[in-house]
Formats: structure tokens, C-alpha cells, sequence
């Protein structure tokens, strides 16, 4: 069995008998300090074993830690402080603990003048000593008193003639005047040196003298105060109380209160204090209001505060999850007085945990039961009852496209509590006011920087969509879209129902420009051209417009001309021996797009610079095309200057396949449309939708028409933020991603997240419209709507259907 020596007997154990020093400068410091103040080791030789502790690995007694525990045990009791314990059915041994603010300050003040000769760099604090003592009360303490250290390490005694040394502090019996030493339980002292260093460990057993008096902090304060001022430790003596309090049963066993002279009864308590500048130690009367008290000096306090961080202010807006459980032990004391409470009791309230308890202290004074709330109310007024977290959780689902069904759901697996659902369709109503607020804002920063894009006097270049899609089998919604081309920012949205185009489908464009258009005339905007889709009948509302507006262009969305021959092209491809076409449709759109942007001012050049696809296609060169003049030879000197595609590899169209190829390239309102080729593309109408029902409103939920508005405009803020970032730089491409798609491979551009501050620009506009509500003693009326009702059982349904 393999038996190491301690470090400072010397004595033989077992390995697992003994402990590893610590390596916490502090924790070593204390445990030294504390020796040396009830055993009047030598400091040079104290200073020794303190260096070799802490730069190697050694071996000590568990007697030892003991020791050093009683003693500080024992000046807490001498002060009136006993230990605490906390309730934990689980726990195995002792749960007696102490506090920081439990730790008497003149044991602070000596420990730390000890150290000052022994390593000057190290500053003990309460937080330190406590520590300590906690941990030895961890190891060492049981209901019956502390264990002694043959309990600890198997009988273990000093066979090297080492004195025994009585460690205690200052206790006494109850209600008497004197104190009685006749119960003083010696604790072992041994040397403080391994065995072979053996003149050390001589001199140490030296300047322990067999049947020394047992000393007490007072005395070593005693003492070092008629050493004077060259000894180095004159401090003052921060209120150590001098009058004997009943003992604790926790230092019950195996400590006792020695025996001071000319200590006066407890009603005469005398604190001692000594004098900076001189070795006189003085008796302070604490009734006579005339005198100081020791323990009023912030100075010396504020000395041995422990470092730690300031908390991150971002922090302090946070929301964070807490089990019950763990709440329920912060209120195991008063939050205010400090005094434990007798009873407390948890209550949910949303997502907010209130603790209703009852403290004896404060009943004093406040006759009722308190309560303490984990989150402040919404807004500063007397009427306020919502909580702050249920109005920013409800608020931040609405602005971020999550449904209360979902939320419902997750806080249930997470057994969390949760508002209820007529609480979110309240809050609901005020987003929706909150959000047009916004926007109207947003809308004016939007148009401040497309008319900054532009030079001053030129008129702007827009473009317009109104697009409709399926809803539910019973309606139809329509989306007119307003964008500027230069830029690519939506300057304004419209949602448009069936009903409002007389229930034809093919009306929802014309409904959607005549709407657009009336807001472009009330804005009084300078337009220049307006790309549109490719219906015909939108020219009409451009005409009717123009004594308001003026003369408009009216362009064609590229991209939709791009689209449409795409699958025209496909079609083509599938008949009998026109496979061929396939591997030319990706470079015919891109030779499409090259010519709509070659001649942005010239736009009836982009059929014939188009049309030189055709002798891509073919062996020979078709010089003309049906209804077209040659193509000018100065414009086509070279094939990368007119934008020809370059198909290397690719086999050329003969036969059937030429012919079907050509038949869709000729179509004749095709190349009619061409001339109106828009150079900067239409309105992202796709992005918008995909924002829509991709993230604010689900697409099978048949909502009431004054829903829609509210994700409409959403939707374009959120694309809007995002295009503002692209423009400021902040918006940048992290990575880019080939995947196969059903039509071939499909690009994907990643780029980083961008914050969007609109969503926390509702929810300040949700509190200013909260404490209008309270001003106006608004707050108890019954504001669901029949429109709110609607859009709630439209949900309902939905759900009953998952």
C-alpha cells in the first residue's frame, strides 16, 4: 500500500488518507494565516511551507484543515453568527453552509496583514475565507459537531513528541459573566515540515512550548498592538463583538471559550479598537454616540472587495427560461429585509413568474402579502396589468410570421407557461395598427434613396406587376407591386380580392395598374417608363393616366418574355426528333437578356441582335428573318461585341427541330413584344411572394381580406431591409451552391443575415399605442371585432385540418 508523509507533520498515511494541497493561492494563504494566528508559528518558517506549497504537488492532513476550521467556526460564533443549512433531501452529509457577509471582517483584516509579509501579491476576501470554511464544513462536519482527526485519518497521533495546542474562539455558556475553559477540547498541532527537513521542523517544535496558553484573535490583536508600530500590523479592529453568546450546536463538540480577563458583562459590550497611529488599544462604548464606530470606515471594507466583471448590458434586456424549482430556492429569504420567509408561493401569469410570500420583518411594516414579479409591466402606468415579456413574445410572433397554434404547441412540449390565445389576437390588433405606423415610415426612408439614385430633374424608371395566385378554391387573391428598376426597392404594395375585379381573374391586372398608377398621381412621382406584364389591356390605364402623369413608356418585364420562351422551347423540345433543342435553351436566354440590356434607348434593335440566335442554330447564316431588315453590318463586327452565343460542342438543329425552333423564336407578337424589352428587368413579384407565404401568412388559410394587408406590407419591409443592406454593403455573398433541379442545375447565392430594426420599430409603436389605450381609460372595452373573429376561426379551421 503505497503511504505518503504530510507536509507539515511529517507523519506516514495512506495515500487516500491525505489531501492534495490546493492549488488556489488564496486557499493555501488562508489555511496558513489561520495557523499561524492559533499556534504562534514562526513567520519565516510559515512563509516557507507557504512557498513549497504552492509550486509543488504535497500532501496534507485532514487534521490540519480541521483546525484551521474551528477556528474560523469560532470567531463567527464569538460575533453571533451561526451556520446556516439548506434543505436538500438528496444531500449526503452536512448541508451546514456560511455566507460572504457571514465572515467577521477583523478575521479579514489579520489574515490579510499576515500576508503582507508572507506573499504581498495575494489579497484575501470574504469570498475566499468563505470558500474555505465551506468546504471544510463539506468534509468535515456532521450533525454531531466537527470530526476529529483520528476520526479522519484512522487515530492518527504525533509520535515525534509534537504538543498538542487547543484551537477555539470566542464562545461561552448563556447568562453567565464569566467564561469556563473547564470543557476545552484540545485540537492536535503538528509541525509543519516534512520529515527530512529536519532542522525546520526542529525550530517550528521549538516555538511550540508544551501547555502554551490557548490563544484567541483578541489576544494576538492584543499583542501586535503592544509590538508597536515596527511590527508592521497595526490595523484597526473591525467590530468584533466581546460579550459570550450562547454556543451553537454546530460548535458544540469539541470547542469551548477560553477564559478573558477584564472583559466586562454583555450589557457593558466594549468594542476594541486601535489607533493607526499609535499601539494603544482603546475601549469604545457603542452607546456613547460620541465615538466612532470601528466597522464605519468604507476604506478599509472596500479594500478587499472581490474582482468580478460587470454584467453585459445587453444582458440585461434579455429574457431567460427558469425551471420553478430553482426559482422557488432564490426565495428562501426576504428579497428586502433579508429575514428568511415563512411562507411563498409561486403564481404563472403568462410568461412572467410571480412569488407571492410572507415576511414576519416586513409585515411590520406592510400588513399584507408581497409579491415580487420576474418581468416589469408593458408601460409605466397605475392601470397596466400586461407584462412586459407577454407583449414582446406576442408582438415578436406576429412581426416574425409565427402562428399561436405553433407557439401553443412548442410551449407545451416545453411545459412552459404561456399566454393565451385571447390575449395574442389582442395584441394582434394593436400590431396591426402599430405596422401601418411603420411602414409609412419605412416607405419614406424607401423613397428618400431612390431619389437620391437618380440625377436631379430625371424621372424615375418603374416598374409594375399585379399578379394573382390560388388561396383557397373559394377565392382569388391579387398582389399589385410597385418597384423601381434602378434600384430594385418596392415603393408600394396593393392587395387586391376577387371581388373587387368583378370576380374575373383576368381583371386583377387591370384593377392592380389602376390602383398603382393613382397612388403614383397622389405621390406626384416624374415617371419616365413603366414595365408591366405583357396583357395588353394595361395599356389603356397608361393612357387614361396620362393627362395626370404625362406620357409614360410602357416597357415589357424581360423576365417574363425570358419565361415564356423558355417553355415554349420545352414544348417544342418534346415533339418527335426536336430533342436537340433542349441543350440551347439556357444560351438563348442569356442571349435574350444580353440584347434587352445592349440598347436600353434603343429598343428596337433588341429583335434583330435576338434573331442572330438563328444562325447560332443553324449551319448557314440567315441574313433576314420574317418582317425584319438585315441586321446593320456595323453592329455586328464581331460575335462577342453583338452578345452571339458561343455553343461549342453542341450539336446543330437540322430538320424538325430547326423548324419547331424557329416557329417559337418568329412567333409573331413575340418578336412585337421585343421592341418593349424592359433593360433592368420588371418588379421581383416572386421574392415578395416567397417572403409572403414563405414567412408571414400561410397560403391554405382562407383569411379575411383585412388580414392580408397586414402581410403585405410586412413582406415588403422585410425585402425592402434586406435590398437596403445590398446597397450599403453590409449585405454580402457568403457562398454560392450548384444543385440539380428538375430543369437542370440551379445556382444558390448565401449571403449574411441582416437585422431587421422595423420589427423592433412595431413593437415601440405597440407600447406608445398601449399607453394611449390606458390614458384614455381604453383598456377594459371589448374591442374584438367581427373581422378579428373571422380571422381567428379561419386559423381554427386550419388546424382542425393538420
Amino acid at each position: 500500500m503505497v503511504r505518503r508523509s504530510c507536509m507539515l507533520c511529517g507523519k506516514m498515511y495512506k495515500q487516500e488518507k491525505l489531501r492534495y494541497v490546493s492549488v488556489n493561492k488564496p486557499h493555501n494563504a488562508i489555511l496558513v494565516t489561520l495557523l499561524m494566528v492559533s499556534s504562534s508559528a514562526d513567520l519565516k518558517e510559515m512563509k516557507a511551507v507557504y512557498e513549497k506549497a504552492i509550486t509543488s504537488k504535497k500532501h496534507l492532513c485532514n487534521s490540519h484543515y480541521i483546525d484551521a476550521a474551528k477556528y474560523l467556526a469560532a470567531e463567527m460564533a464569538a460575533v453571533g453568527t451561526r451556520f446556516s443549512y439548506y434543505n436538500d433531501p438528496a444531500a449526503v452529509g452536512s448541508t451546514a453552509y456560511v455566507n460572504e457577509a457571514e465572515i467577521p471582517l477583523h478575521v479579514l483584516d489579520l489574515l490579510n496583514l499576515y500576508m503582507k509579509d508572507i506573499d504581498s501579491a495575494v489579497v484575501i476576501t470574504e469570498r475566499d475565507i468563505c470558500q474555505f470554511l465551506n468546504d471544510a464544513l463539506r468534509r468535515y462536519y456532521t450533525p454531531d459537531g466537527w470530526s476529529s482527526g483520528s476520526q479522519v485519518n484512522e487515530k492518527m497521533d504525533c509520535e515525534d513528541g509534537m504538543n498538542e495546542a487547543g484551537v477555539s474562539g470566542l464562545t461561552a455558556q448563556s447568562g453567565q459573566g464569566s467564561l469556563d475553559t473547564s470543557s476545552t477540547n484540545p485540537l492536535s498541532t503538528c509541525a509543519l515540515f516534512e520529515s527530512n527537513d529536519y532542522d525546520s521542523k526542529e525550530a517550528v517544535q521549538q516555538s511550540l512550548k508544551q501547555n502554551e496558553p490557548v490563544r484567541t484573535l483578541m489576544d494576538v490583536m492584543k499583542q501586535e498592538s503592544q509590538v508597536g508600530s515596527d511590527s508592521g500590523y497595526g490595523i484597526p479592529f473591525r467590530q468584533p463583538k466581546i460579550e459570550c453568546v450562547d454556543a451553537p450546536e454546530e460548535l458544540s463538540s469539541g470547542t469551548s471559550c477560553p477564559v478573558l480577563t477584564d472583559v466586562k458583562p454583555a450589557t457593558e459590550t466594549l468594542f476594541v479598537k486601535q489607533d493607526l497611529d499609535s499601539s494603544d488599544v482603546m475601549a469604545i462604548d457603542p452607546e456613547d454616540p460620541t465615538q466612532d464606530s470601528p466597522g464605519s470606515s468604507t476604506e478599509a471594507s472596500s479594500m478587499h472587495v472581490p474582482e468580478l466583471d460587470a454584467t453585459d448590458p445587453a444582458l440585461l434586456k434579455q429574457y431567460f427560461l427558469i425551471e420553478g424549482e430553482m426559482l422557488t430556492k432564490l426565495f428562501k429569504f426576504c428579497p428586502q429585509c433579508g429575514q428568511k420567509l415563512a411562507k411563498s408561493r409561486l403564481c404563472p401569469a403568462g410568461t412572467a413568474a410571480v412569488m407571492r410570500y410572507v415576511c414576519s420583518s416586513c409585515s411590520l411594516r406592510y400588513p399584507h402579502v408581497r409579491r415580487w414579479e420576474s418581468q416589469r409591466r408593458a408601460v409605466e402606468h397605475k392601470k397596466e396589468k400586461t407584462y412586459m415579456g407577454d407583449l414582446e413574445a406576442a408582438v415578436a410572433a406576429i412581426t416574425t410570421g409565427l402562428r399561436y397554434t405553433e407557439l401553443q404547441r412548442w410551449a407545451e412540449q416545453l411545459n412552459l407557461s404561456f399566454f393565451t390565445k385571447a390575449f395574442f389576437w389582442k395584441v394582434f390588433q394593436w400590431t396591426k395598427t402599430a405596422i401601418e405606423q411603420v411602414y409609412n415610415m419605412h416607405r419614406r426612408d424607401v423613397m428618400k434613396v431612390v431619389q437620391e439614385s437618380y440625377e436631379r430633374g430625371e424621372r424615375l424608371c418603374l416598374a409594375a406587376n399585379g399578379s394573382v395566385s390560388r388561396g383557397d378554391q373559394s377565392s382569388l387573391l391579387g398582389k399589385a407591386v410597385l418597384s423601381d428598376t434602378r434600384t430594385k426597392l418596392i415603393l408600394h404594395t396593393e392587395f387586391i380580392h376577387r371581388s373587387e375585379s368583378d370576380k374575373i381573374s383576368g381583371r386583377v391586372d387591370v384593377e392592380a395598374l389602376n390602383r398603382l398608377l393613382q397612388w403614383i398621381s397622389r405621390e406626384r412621382l416624374p415617371v419616365y417608363s413603366l414595365a408591366t406584364n405583357r396583357n395588353p389591356a394595361l395599356a389603356v390605364p397608361l393612357k387614361n393616366m396620362e393627362p395626370e402623369l404625362g406620357r409614360v413608356l410602357h416597357l415589357y418585364d424581360t423576365s417574363l418574355l425570358v419565361k415564356w420562351l423558355e417553355n415554349e422551347l420545352r414544348k417544342a423540345a418534346q415533339k418527335e426528333g426536336c430533342s436537340s433543342i433542349l441543350p440551347w435553351i439556357e444560351e438563348v436566354k442569356t442571349l435574350l437578356w444580353s440584347a434587352a440590356e445592349w440598347s436600353p434607348k434603343f429598343s428596337s434593335e433588341v429583335p434583330h441582335r435576338f434573331n442572330e440566335c438563328l444562325r447560332q442554330v443553324t449551319d448557314e447564316r440567315y441574313d433576314t428573318v420574317e418582317g425584319h431588315e438585315p441586321t446593320n453590318s456595323s453592329a455586328t463586327t464581331s460575335d462577342n461585341a453583338n452578345g452571339h452565343v458561343e455553343a461549342s460542342g453542341v450539336s446543330r438543329l437540322k430538320d424538325n427541330a430547326l423548324r419547331s425552333f424557329r416557329d417559337v423564336v418568329l412567333n409573331k407578337r413575340f418578336q412585337r413584344d421585343l421592341v418593349k424589352a424592359s433593360p433592368a428587368g420588371g418588379v421581383p413579384i416572386r421574392q415578395l411572394e416567397n417572403a409572403l407565404y414563405r414567412i408571414y401568412c400561410r397560403r391554405d388559410i382562407n383569411y379575411p381580406p383585412f388580414v392580408y394587408p397586414v402581410f403585405m406590407k410586412m413582406a415588403e419591409m422585410h425585402l425592402n431591409t434586406l435590398r437596403l443592406a445590398e446597397l450599403n454593403g453590409d449585405r454580402k455573398v457568403e457562398k454560392v451552391e450548384e444543385r440539380d433541379g428538375p430543369r437542370g442545375k440551379t445556382t444558390l447565392t448565401f449571403k449574411t443575415p441582416v437585422a431587421h430594426t422595423w420589427r423592433d420599430s412595431v413593437l415601440q409603436e405597440v407600447l406608445t399605442l398601449r399607453t394611449w389605450m390606458l390614458n384614455d381609460d381604453l383598456d377594459d372595452i371589448d374591442d374584438k371585432s367581427q373581422e378579428l373573429i373571422e380571422a381567428i376561426e379561419a386559423e381554427d379551421a386550419y388546424d382542425d385540418l393538420v
